[in-house]
């Protein structure tokens, strides 16, 4: 496997491959970087604009609510207020209150202690109705576990001389979260006798509002005076603390300052850290009352479209770089086959294989040429190895004639050696016997007589016909030596 990827790793057409889809995927970077940069101020700026819009929506469907209930609600201190001698009438006036205007819940007239006397210490009159846009109302005389006249929406107005709105309360009749408008009535001396108070479902606007919300997990909360929430999906936050109260316990500068503009009336949106989660907080006032309305957003909603589309950018950008890359190796090794097939051959002839052809070509560009190229050199050298081979053949076996021709030679050179040496050794006995016969010659020729002179001579002459036979036979040879010489 390691010899495997170490030769497709110097293979041309890998690493032309590898070159190709490397610097596309550097150009890719860089354009994907330059759009996901452009298209995240886009999406962020149309998730502002959504989520803008959508506040705006909501602070006029509440505004439209709280201005309708303020309208009817004075509208029927009118009546209550010009018919004070006729308690009997108070019930009506509820009913036709809840009746006209869907959106409230319940209605209550709550007078002033022992103003009817004949009717107790507290007389109130009380219509509720049991569900939001259910016709049907029930009427009662008490509102609460409490007496009215200990309740926060019949004394603060009643304190303040002023219609107001009161911060969400808990009604122990049907358990509903809601807040109440509340309207002082005044006899004829405009003395305060009575509050005239009517009730909105917060729930209600809760449900209306998260069907309008701009992403899944975003939220409106809603902030009365002194921070007090009116709308919030954290009902212990709701019922129980103010956003003052959360500062003190997670102290946060941005956060601060957000509640500040908040709370000063101002409009805009801050992106901060709530409940650990990085959001942004779109805030606007209400010009019904001195409320403010907030959505609260987290970031990673805002940007939830751009990261889909960074996700799936990613993905086919994965896709295309792999089939780029599969599709360069295909393209690049197809138009290098020839050159493939041209190494192998070349390869081959290095090993001495010259006799192997190079497959011919239709190419007419530079790796046509070549390949013809190489073609021709090696039809050459295939052509001059073969007349070197023929050449080496001949030249070998006339190394062989001549070889064999020296070897004979040398067998000849020791025969006739062996011949002459033997002729030397034969002639040393008839030129000592030559030799003898003078010395004898020599010391006794005084006393030697005719005869014996005669013997002498004749054994002189015989040895000396056998020494000059044997110098004839070794002339003989010496002539045959340089003849073959």
């Amino acid at each position: 496997m390691a010899k495997l990827l170490n030769y497709h790793q110097h293979q041309l057409s890998v690493r032309l491959g590898l070159w190709v889809v490397s610097i596309v995927t550097i150009l890719f970077v860089a354009v994907v970087a330059i759009i996901f940069y452009t298209s995240r101020q886009a999406v962020k700026e149309a998730a502002i604009e959504k989520a803008v819009k959508t506040l705006d929506g909501t602070v006029l469907y509440i505004d439209n609510i709280l201005h309708k209930a303020e309208v009817a609600t004075k509208n029927m201190r009118w009546n209550v207020e010009h018919h004070l001698d006729q308690p009997e009438l108070l019930y009506t006036y509820n009913r036709q209150l809840l009746l006209n205007n869907p959106e409230i819940m319940g209605s209550s007239i709550a007078m002033e202690p022992y103003y009817y006397r004949d009717k107790g210490k507290l007389f109130m009159a009380y219509s509720y109705r049991t569900a939001h846009g259910d016709t049907s109302i029930v009427e009662s005389d008490h509102y609460g576990s409490r007496p009215y006249s200990e309740q926060k929406w019949y004394t603060i107005p009643k304190d303040q001389n002023r219609a107001t709105w009161v911060k969400p309360i808990e009604h122990d009749e049907n358990s509903r979260s809601i807040t109440c408008y509340s309207v002082p009535i005044r006899d004829a001396d405009r003395r305060v006798v009575g509050i005239l108070s009517v009730d909105i479902s917060l729930d209600s606007l809760t449900n209306a509002i998260n069907k309008t919300k701009p992403f899944p997990n975003s939220y409106c909360t809603m902030l009365g005076r002194q921070g007090t929430f009116i709308i919030h999906p954290d009902s212990v936050r709701l019922h129980n603390q103010t956003v003052y109260d959360v500062l003190k316990e997670r102290p946060d500068p941005e956060l601060a300052s957000l509640v500040a503009s908040m709370m000063a009336g101002e409009t805009g949106y801050r992106n901060v850290t709530i409940d650990g989660c990085d959001s942004y907080v779109f805030y606007k006032p209400f010009k019904s009352e001195s409320w403010c309305a907030a959505i609260v957003c987290p970031t990673s909603e805002i940007m939830a479209a751009n990261n889909r589309l960074l996700s799936v950018t990613l993905f086919i950008a994965a896709v295309g770089l792999v089939a780029l890359l599969f599709f360069c190796l295909f393209i690049v090794s197809r138009e290098l086959r020839p050159l493939v097939l041209l190494a192998e051959s070349v390869h081959r002839i290095s090993e001495g294989r010259f006799d192997e052809p190079i497959p011919d070509t239709h190419r007419h560009d530079e790796v046509g040429v070549l390949q013809k190229s190489f073609q021709t050199m090696q039809q050459s050298l295939s052509k001059y190895i073969g007349e070197t081979r023929l050449m080496a053949t001949v030249l070998e076996e006339r190394n062989d004639a001549l070889r064999l021709a020296n070897e004979q030679s040398k067998e000849a050179d020791r025969v006739k050696s062996a011949f002459l040496h033997n002729m030397t050794d034969q002639l040393v006995k008839p030129i000592g016997e030559i030799e003898h016969m003078v010395e004898q010659v020599k010391r006794d020729y005084r006393s030697l007589d005719h005869n014996a002179l005669e013997q002498l001579s004749a054994r002189v002459q015989q040895q000396t016909l056998i020494v000059t036979e044997l110098l004839d036979r070794m002339l003989e040879v010496s002539q045959q030596k340089g003849d073959s010489q």
